[in-house]
């Protein structure tokens, strides 16, 4: 296992990542969510854009102000045998820890884009009332890790 500390390969894990998991610290212990999202690196930072239907649990910690969120990865490339010793796996992970900001209605459009771009379906004809719909947020990791096992069977 090594520590990816270059932050385009950290981006590159959670672009190709199929679900992020969103963390929220809670009076009643620890919240996660799979989210889907999408991911671009900004002044040096990664970005995160997900989107969430009001009223909803998550919209409630996404809105709140001040509210601190995990946001963690990975990617699993296979599992194999090391004869006699034990199941190996390749791997690629990444966490990240950022604050939620809610998107004004003139950005929301381009949140969806690379939340559709991350999927595979870049310049998707959606309807955007949709976008009525959701709240979109953007989240700026401050702080990101990367680690990663890419071992081959010999």
């Amino acid at each position: 296992m090594k520590s990816v500390t270059d932050l385009a390969d950290v981006a590159g894990i959670y672009r190709v990542s199929d679900t992020l998991h969103l963390g929220f610290v809670t009076e009643d212990g620890p919240y996660v969510v799979p989210v889907s999202c999408g991911t671009e690196i900004v002044d040096d930072q990664i970005v995160l854009y997900v989107f969430s239907i009001p009223g909803g649990k998550l919209h409630g910690f996404l809105s709140d102000e001040g509210t601190r969120v995990c946001a963690q990865c990975e990617i699993v490339y296979q599992y194999y045998e090391i004869p006699g010793e034990a199941i190996g796996v390749s791997y690629a992970s990444a966490i990240g820890y950022g604050h939620p900001e809610k998107l004004a209605d003139e950005d929301q459009a381009y949140a969806m884009d690379m939340i559709l771009t991350h999927y595979g379906y870049e310049g998707y004809p959606y309807n955007k009332e949709l976008l009525g719909k959701l709240d979109m947020f953007k989240i700026v990791l401050d702080d990101v890790t990367g680690k990663m096992n890419i071992n081959a069977p010999d």
